[in-house]
Protein backbone atom coordinates (compact mmCIF):
# COMPACT_ATOMS: atom_id res chain seq x y z
CA UNK A 1 0.00 0.00 0.00
CA UNK A 2 1.23 3.48 -0.83
CA UNK A 3 0.44 6.53 1.24
CA UNK A 4 0.80 10.28 1.16
CA UNK A 5 0.95 12.83 3.94
CA UNK A 6 -0.82 16.13 3.61
CA UNK A 7 0.46 19.13 5.56
CA UNK A 8 -1.63 22.23 4.86
CA UNK A 9 -1.69 22.19 1.05
CA UNK A 10 1.64 20.39 0.65
CA UNK A 11 1.69 16.70 -0.25
CA UNK A 12 4.56 14.44 0.77
CA UNK A 13 4.62 11.44 -1.52
CA UNK A 14 5.52 8.67 -1.33
CA UNK A 15 5.02 8.25 2.39
CA UNK A 16 4.97 5.01 4.39
CA UNK A 17 4.26 3.69 7.87
CA UNK A 18 7.97 3.78 8.78
CA UNK A 19 7.94 7.52 8.00
CA UNK A 20 4.93 7.91 10.28
CA UNK A 21 6.69 6.15 13.16
CA UNK A 22 9.81 8.29 12.66
CA UNK A 23 7.72 11.48 12.54
CA UNK A 24 6.00 10.51 15.81
CA UNK A 25 8.63 8.57 17.80
CA UNK A 26 6.80 9.00 21.14
CA UNK A 27 3.51 7.64 19.82
CA UNK A 28 2.43 4.06 20.26
CA UNK A 29 0.55 2.87 17.18
CA UNK A 30 -1.81 -0.09 16.99
CA UNK A 31 -0.60 -3.10 15.02
CA UNK A 32 -3.30 -2.60 12.39
CA UNK A 33 -3.48 1.00 11.32
CA UNK A 34 -6.98 1.80 10.10
CA UNK A 35 -7.89 4.58 7.70
CA UNK A 36 -9.39 6.42 10.69
CA UNK A 37 -6.08 6.34 12.61
CA UNK A 38 -4.11 7.39 9.55
CA UNK A 39 -6.42 10.29 8.73
CA UNK A 40 -5.84 11.67 12.24
CA UNK A 41 -2.17 12.05 11.24
CA UNK A 42 -3.08 13.45 7.80
CA UNK A 43 -1.98 10.22 6.13
CA UNK A 44 -4.06 9.00 3.19
CA UNK A 45 -3.88 5.78 1.22
CA UNK A 46 -3.24 6.02 -2.51
CA UNK A 47 -5.14 3.70 -4.83
CA UNK A 48 -2.73 1.96 -7.19
CA UNK A 49 -3.25 2.47 -10.90
CA UNK A 50 -1.59 0.13 -13.39
CA UNK A 51 1.15 1.82 -15.37
CA UNK A 52 -0.18 2.37 -18.89
CA UNK A 53 1.72 0.60 -21.63
CA UNK A 54 2.72 2.19 -24.88
CA UNK A 55 6.23 1.40 -26.05
CA UNK A 56 6.44 4.84 -27.67
CA UNK A 57 5.98 6.57 -24.30
CA UNK A 58 7.85 6.90 -21.00
CA UNK A 59 5.90 6.97 -17.74
CA UNK A 60 6.94 8.52 -14.45
CA UNK A 61 4.96 8.61 -11.25
CA UNK A 62 3.63 12.01 -10.28
CA UNK A 63 1.78 13.39 -7.27
CA UNK A 64 -1.47 11.43 -6.78
CA UNK A 65 -4.74 12.90 -8.03
CA UNK A 66 -7.59 13.57 -5.61
CA UNK A 67 -10.84 12.41 -7.19
CA UNK A 68 -14.19 12.10 -5.41
CA UNK A 69 -12.71 11.72 -1.94
CA UNK A 70 -9.81 9.38 -2.80
CA UNK A 71 -6.22 9.72 -3.91
CA UNK A 72 -5.18 7.85 -7.04
CA UNK A 73 -1.72 7.12 -8.35
CA UNK A 74 -0.85 9.42 -11.23
CA UNK A 75 1.30 8.49 -14.23
CA UNK A 76 2.86 11.25 -16.31
CA UNK A 77 3.35 10.37 -19.95
CA UNK A 78 6.12 11.68 -22.20
CA UNK A 79 7.22 10.68 -25.67
CA UNK A 80 10.07 8.18 -25.74
CA UNK A 81 13.12 8.95 -27.84
CA UNK A 82 13.66 7.16 -31.12
CA UNK A 83 16.52 5.23 -29.48
CA UNK A 84 14.26 4.08 -26.62
CA UNK A 85 11.53 3.01 -29.02
CA UNK A 86 13.97 1.07 -31.19
CA UNK A 87 15.50 -0.58 -28.11
CA UNK A 88 12.05 -1.68 -26.91
CA UNK A 89 11.08 -2.95 -30.35
CA UNK A 90 14.34 -4.89 -30.74
CA UNK A 91 13.98 -6.37 -27.27
CA UNK A 92 10.42 -7.48 -27.96
CA UNK A 93 11.38 -8.97 -31.34
CA UNK A 94 14.09 -10.96 -29.55
CA UNK A 95 11.46 -12.33 -27.16
CA UNK A 96 9.14 -13.19 -30.06
CA UNK A 97 11.93 -14.96 -31.96
CA UNK A 98 12.85 -16.94 -28.88
CA UNK A 99 9.23 -18.01 -28.33
CA UNK A 100 8.85 -18.85 -32.02
CA UNK A 101 12.01 -20.95 -31.97
CA UNK A 102 10.76 -22.83 -28.91
CA UNK A 103 7.42 -23.55 -30.60
CA UNK A 104 9.23 -24.77 -33.72
CA UNK A 105 11.52 -26.99 -31.68
CA UNK A 106 8.56 -28.52 -29.88
CA UNK A 107 7.10 -29.73 -33.16
CA UNK A 108 10.25 -30.66 -35.09
CA UNK A 109 9.33 -34.32 -34.65
CA UNK A 110 6.24 -33.85 -36.85
CA UNK A 111 8.41 -33.43 -39.94
CA UNK A 112 10.71 -36.41 -39.47
CA UNK A 113 10.45 -39.26 -41.97
CA UNK A 114 9.60 -41.74 -39.22
CA UNK A 115 6.90 -39.54 -37.66
CA UNK A 116 3.73 -41.52 -36.84
CA UNK A 117 1.56 -38.80 -38.44
CA UNK A 118 -0.42 -39.27 -41.62
CA UNK A 119 0.61 -37.23 -44.66
CA UNK A 120 -2.37 -34.88 -44.20
CA UNK A 121 -1.44 -34.28 -40.53
CA UNK A 122 2.19 -33.73 -41.53
CA UNK A 123 0.95 -31.17 -44.02
CA UNK A 124 -1.08 -29.37 -41.31
CA UNK A 125 2.00 -29.23 -39.10
CA UNK A 126 4.12 -28.02 -42.00
CA UNK A 127 1.68 -25.15 -42.62
CA UNK A 128 1.68 -24.33 -38.91
CA UNK A 129 5.48 -24.30 -38.84
CA UNK A 130 5.61 -21.95 -41.81
CA UNK A 131 3.13 -19.65 -40.08
CA UNK A 132 5.42 -19.66 -37.02
CA UNK A 133 8.38 -18.68 -39.20
CA UNK A 134 6.26 -15.87 -40.70
CA UNK A 135 5.37 -14.42 -37.28
CA UNK A 136 8.30 -12.02 -37.56
CA UNK A 137 6.74 -10.52 -40.70
CA UNK A 138 4.02 -8.93 -38.56
CA UNK A 139 4.44 -5.22 -37.89
CA UNK A 140 3.90 -4.94 -34.12
CA UNK A 141 5.85 -7.29 -31.85
CA UNK A 142 3.65 -6.25 -28.91
CA UNK A 143 0.49 -7.54 -30.65
CA UNK A 144 1.53 -10.81 -32.25
CA UNK A 145 -1.16 -13.08 -33.65
CA UNK A 146 0.15 -16.59 -33.15
CA UNK A 147 -0.97 -19.39 -35.48
CA UNK A 148 -3.18 -22.12 -34.08
CA UNK A 149 -1.39 -25.36 -33.34
CA UNK A 150 -2.86 -28.42 -35.10
CA UNK A 151 -4.50 -31.09 -32.99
Amino acid sequence: MKYLKKINNEIIYPYNIDNLKKDYPNTSFPENLTEFVLINFNIFSVEQITVPFDYTKNYTEGIPNYIEGKYYQNWIEEDATTEQINERLNGQWNIIRSMRNEYLQQCDWTQLSDSPLSESKKSEWSIYRQALRDVTLQEDPFNIVWPTKPE
